[in-house]
């Protein structure tokens, strides 16, 4: 069966959520298919537990964080990508990416593509309502070319 990975985020202050969907039969009218959950959390300053659910496997792993990273969502998100991609090929088959922002302001009451202007007012948005990690994260996840370019690293 054919491909269509699509991947969502949710950052929080101090976690990172992600599911792993393959859309697919979606074109179909069918259900996605779950293909893979987890969580990233952040246990201290040095130490974050990542833990992620394929099928009925649940798998826990703590990761110690470098000294020269930049921060929690910069350090847990390519992990969370090589895992994946080293599981289900995003490189080939990502086709989405879906991405949970709760603080769009007055400016965005739905759904939107993550484009140049898109992450500028969310940048806008963050800095007056939030601290600025997320926006980080969401440069990370801002297109399937740009995830496809930080999983080759």
């Amino acid at each position: 069966m054919p491909n269509a990975l699509v991947l969502v985020i949710n950052c929080g202050s101090s976690s990172v959520k992600f599911a792993l969907y393959n859309g697919y039969e979606a074109a179909n009218f069918k259900p996605v298919k779950l293909l893979a959950e987890g969580i990233a959390e952040m246990l201290s300053s040095t130490e974050m537990a990542l833990t992620i659910k394929q099928k009925e496997e649940k798998q826990k792993n703590l990761h110690t964080l470098t000294e020269d990273c930049a921060g929690f969502h910069e350090f847990a998100i390519p992990i969370i990508l090589d895992h994946l991609n080293s599981h289900f090929q995003l490189t080939d088959y990502l086709v989405g990416i879906g991405h949970r922002v709760v603080h769009g302001g007055q400016v965005f009451q739905q759904s939107v593509i993550i484009d140049a202007h898109v992450l500028n007012e969310i940048k806008k948005c963050l800095c007056i309502l939030l601290n600025y990690s997320k926006n980080c994260a969401l440069q990370y996840t801002n297109s399937s070319i740009a995830m496809r370019s930080i999983i080759k690293k």
